[in-house]
């Protein structure tokens, strides 16, 4: 990184240093839950899907490292833009009840909601999992139901949406995200 002011040499090397290391610990977590290499899942993503899609959240119980940055299958994300960026985004997918469980795990009473709401499944029974995020509130829904909100207060989308050359492909039609869970909710 080349500075304007060469007296900022110094701490504009210091910046490119922190964003590399960042890079490489979120590489190695990526690779540590049995994923590829991140640059090779995001390149795949992008000529396969013609798109990338990603989260960044806070992960305060991870000491080494308090971030927390998932690549994401961009067939299951709608994003809003806005005139500033990505007003909301939904990530929606289906995945087994037991998947759902352990992902959602943060809280005993959260577990215990999941379990109400999936009695009747067996472990490897599929739910329709929406997460519903925009620069305050990150809602979750499971099988249309809300089960957990909660403001993160971040100022900003916990996504980085980019686009490729040519036109993304997404699951379905973008309404559905939206009709079927922003009105279900608080959520404004």
């Amino acid at each position: 990184v080349v500075p304007k002011d060469p007296g900022m040499r110094e701490t504009a090397q210091k910046v490119e240093d922190l964003l590399w290391w960042w890079r490489d610990e979120a590489n190695e977590r990526w690779m540590g839950n049995l994923n590829n290499n991140l640059n090779r899942d995001e390149v795949y993503y992008l000529a396969a899907r013609g798109w990338l899609a990603g989260r960044i959240m806070l992960d305060p119980a991870d000491e080494d490292f308090p971030f927390r940055y998932d690549l994401i299958d961009p067939i299951q994300v709608y994003p809003q833009q806005g005139p500033k960026g990505a007003r909301w985004v939904f990530h929606v997918y289906r995945d087994s009840k037991n998947n759902v469980l352990n992902d959602f795990g943060w809280s005993q009473d959260l577990l215990n909601r999941i379990e109400g709401l999936t009695e009747n499944l067996s472990e490897s029974s599929l739910c329709e999992i929406a997460s519903y995020y925009d620069d305050t509130w990150h809602v979750v829904f499971i099988d249309d139901k809300e089960i957990w909100s909660a403001p993160h207060n971040y100022g900003f989308v916990p996504f980085v949406v980019s686009i490729a050359f040519g036109p993304p492909f997404r699951r379905t039609d973008p309404s559905y995200a939206v009709a079927n869970h922003k009105s279900d909710s608080n959520i404004t």
